[in-house]
């Protein structure tokens, strides 16, 4: 993690991947990403805004309302 700006919702983070060859490294490849955060309401709202209707949130792939202990959330919705 490289940076985080919790005002703009935003996360900087560098990966690096190997390859190997054996036990030999061949090839290194360094990169930056930057993820934007989104809460749940903000991003329904923004699909709503998009054209999409009957915005469904579910947790993970189980079909179940959304909780704290799910890893992600799956939004559907029609166009």
């Amino acid at each position: 993690m490289l940076a985080v700006d919790p005002l703009d919702q935003c996360a900087t983070m560098e990966i690096c991947a190997r390859r190997f060859h054996g036990e030999e490294e061949v090839a290194t490849e360094t990169h930056q990403l930057s993820m934007r955060m989104y809460f749940r309401d903000e991003l329904v709202l923004l699909l709503e805004r998009a054209g999409f209707s009957d915005v469904h949130v579910s947790g993970g792939y189980d079909g179940l309302p959304p909780t704290p202990d799910h890893e992600f959330l799956v939004f559907a919705a029609q166009r």
